[in-house]
């Protein structure tokens, strides 16, 4: 297989588009499930701030074919690394909320990915998902 990104069309744009759309709206459901203060959509915005900053520096060393592509795979990765939230059994009264480290990480790839399989899966390949689990897998 070869390891260079599929060239971006505006279908896959399309896709990822729908794909934040659900990302956020899970994301929502989190945020007044587990009452979050700190995940929020100002928290999305200042990682995809970063996100670009870091992409800025890379983005010499793609394939220009593939620097759209990837673009838009990061940024779906920012907007859904905090789309599911797993805390830890609750400990005394009035300790604050545990969360083992990349079990919400892996979480959120489980979910991303479903649905990616479920509704977009022959517009990613597997480069593609595993630049979304390793991108994900990196907020740990």
């Amino acid at each position: 297989m070869s390891r260079n990104l599929q060239p971006f069309n505006s279908q896959i744009a399309n896709c990822i588009g729908d794909i934040q759309a659900f990302a956020i709206r899970e994301f929502d459901r989190q945020i007044q499930r587990h009452q979050l203060y700190y995940h929020t959509h100002d928290h999305i915005a200042q990682v995809q701030r970063r996100s670009r900053l870091i992409f800025a520096a890379i983005r010499s060393d793609l394939a220009s074919e593939s620097i759209e592509r990837m673009e838009l795979l990061l940024n779906l990765c920012v907007v859904a690394h905090d789309m599911v939230q797993v805390f830890e059994a609750p400990s005394p009264p009035h300790t604050a909320r545990q969360r083992s480290t990349g079990v919400s990480e892996r979480a959120t790839i489980d979910r991303l990915l479903n649905y990616i399989n479920a509704h977009w899966s022959t517009n990613f390949s597997e480069l593609d998902r595993s630049i979304i689990q390793s991108a994900i897998n990196a907020t740990t």
